[in-house]
């Protein structure tokens, strides 16, 4: 970077064989639509923890219970 008379600091000089890089601030409208995807899928997963898998409401999971759910024999057809 080189210095200005007046002591700030110049821009760098700009490439001719580079793009101008794009503002963060102004998003393409694909990059929004992913973004807002995600956001509704995040709040899908957050809903689903809370209302389906919470906590208080897991059953306990032991030996004796693994085995009579597996162990079952079919219902008759």
């Amino acid at each position: 970077m080189s210095m200005r008379v007046d002591g700030g600091a110049s821009a760098p000089p700009s490439d001719p064989c580079r793009p101008a890089a794009r503002s963060r601030f102004l998003p393409s409208p694909l990059s929004r639509a992913i973004t807002a995807t995600l956001l509704v899928k995040l709040c899908v997963v957050v809903a689903m923890r809370m209302f389906l898998f919470d906590g208080a409401h897991r059953p306990v999971v032991d030996a004796s219970a693994m085995d009579r759910h597996l162990t079952q024999s079919a219902p008759p057809r």
